[in-house]
């Protein structure tokens, strides 16, 4: 098959693929900037890195529909605050293994309240085993965050080694301490030169401190992949996942998913630096209730990656599928789609956009409520040294939900947010 029609047909039928449960992801790009650029130091066997971003932030947090739910004034915060994130990561590298282990915190001071604010700590650790044909990955995340969050969109890229779970500032909707904990491993085992299996595990437990709710989630799964031609591979896949809701004042709810895939991932290398990935899955999912009764759902994903130039990168992800998500109390059925772009100009400045948009509903019948929810950034970073910058960005945050029902407490019916940030970024390698 020719490299220009495998290509068309690859972007058709990434253009009309109705996506899977669980949308594919891809590695996250790598940097590929000029030397000198903030933060671009050489590779070694070991790291150990200090970040550290100190903010000025103004938002426009209008909670709509029903403030009076909201009682946390910092929740309808309008105005200027400060804000702090630090980072410490470690990495050590041999010829069959890779550790790594990381820690974040993040916190806010808002002048007019007075108070001080916690955002997020957490912290990772992870270990990847390699020797010959077989690769095993193990991972351990826990975070505390004060401040719950609603966003609803597809992961575009793969965990990093000890990645650290995702900040949740820019969402944060009302105070309600939560402890999360997960577990994570994977194996991946190549037969021959052109079939390889995996196979994922994870455990993770979100615990709300007030009202003894949370969520308690577990999954595992398997995948096959068949190179057809050197740019083509047929992949197909079954994952089950259980999800189990824990209530103040009703017995646990379970509710158990039975995902299907199968599709087919493209990579073409457009010269030495450029390459283009496109990957698409179908199948369906079987959702069950704590009394057994099961409804099927089409399922799908799409995803594209395609790296421009030298120094720039574009990457779209499209689910369709059902998932759990802390703080509710029913699954999520949704169409979400997410984007980013980003490069490097004259190797000093640093540019990036990306957004996401979900729409669907929570529960098992399509009547129940319906929700959308957006997001957006633009990001702007100007190297002063390789290991100084100054930064500026613009966000927008919004969700809304039809009704009020079976929202977790506190929670309003919809809220938008405004918000532009500039800080001060420091990279300090302690080792390298």
């Amino acid at each position: 098959m020719r490299p220009i029609f495998t290509c068309a047909v690859a972007v058709a039928l990434f253009l009309t693929a109705a996506s899977g449960s669980d949308a594919q992801t891809l590695d996250a790009p790598s940097r590929r900037p000029s030397q000198g650029l903030f933060g671009l130091g050489p590779q070694r066997d070991q790291s150990l890195d200090l970040s550290l971003s100190v903010l000025g932030t103004f938002d426009d947090d209008v909670v709509g529909a029903d403030n009076a739910r909201v009682s946390d004034p910092v929740a309808r915060q309008s105005g200027s605050y400060g804000g702090v994130s630090t980072k410490v990561a470690y990495v050590k590298k041999s010829k069959h293994v890779e550790f790594g282990l990381s820690q974040g915190s993040a916190a806010r001071y808002y002048p007019t309240l007075r108070d001080l604010v916690a955002v997020q700590h957490s912290a990772a650790v992870g270990t990847s085993l390699h020797f010959g044909a077989t690769r095993v990955t193990i991972s351990q995340t826990l975070a505390y965050l004060p401040w719950f969050a609603f966003i609803s969109a597809p992961r575009l890229f793969r965990a990093d080694l000890a990645d650290l779970p995702p900040a949740i500032s820019d969402a944060a909707i009302v105070r309600r301490e939560e402890r999360l904990y997960g577990s994570s491993v994977g194996l991946t085992q190549a037969l021959g030169g052109r079939t390889s299996l995996s196979f994922s595990a994870s455990r993770q437990s979100a615990d709300f401190v007030d009202g003894s709710t949370g969520l308690k989630s577990a999954s595992v799964g398997g995948r096959v992949s068949r190179n057809l031609t050197r740019d083509v591979s047929l992949v197909a896949g079954y994952s089950y996942q259980q999800g189990t809701y824990r209530q103040a004042s009703t017995a646990p709810q379970v509710t158990r998913l039975h995902n299907i895939d199968l599709g087919i991932d493209y990579s073409h290398a457009l010269g030495r630096t450029r390459r283009t990935t496109i990957g698409f899955t179908t199948g369906a999912t079987a959702v069950e209730d704590t009394g057994r009764t099961a409804q099927y759902r089409l399922t799908g994903s799409a995803r594209l990656n395609r790296e421009i130039g030298r120094t720039w990168h574009a990457t779209a992800a499209y689910n369709r599928g059902v998932g759990f998500i802390d703080g509710f109390q029913q699954p999520f059925f949704s169409d979400a789609f997410a984007a980013t772009v980003g490069g490097t100009v004259k190797s000093t400045v640093e540019l990036s956009l990306a957004g996401s948009y979900s729409t669907g509903y929570m529960g098992l019948a399509a009547s129940s409520n319906k929700s959308s929810n957006y997001n957006s950034s633009a990001r702007v970073r100007v190297a002063l040294s390789s290991f100084a910058a100054i930064s500026g960005e613009y966000v927008v945050y919004h969700y809304g939900f039809e009704g009020a029902a079976a929202l977790p407490e506190g929670v309003p019916p919809s809220l938008s947010r405004h918000g532009a940030r500039i800080g001060l970024d420091l990279w300090i390698p302690l080792i390298r």
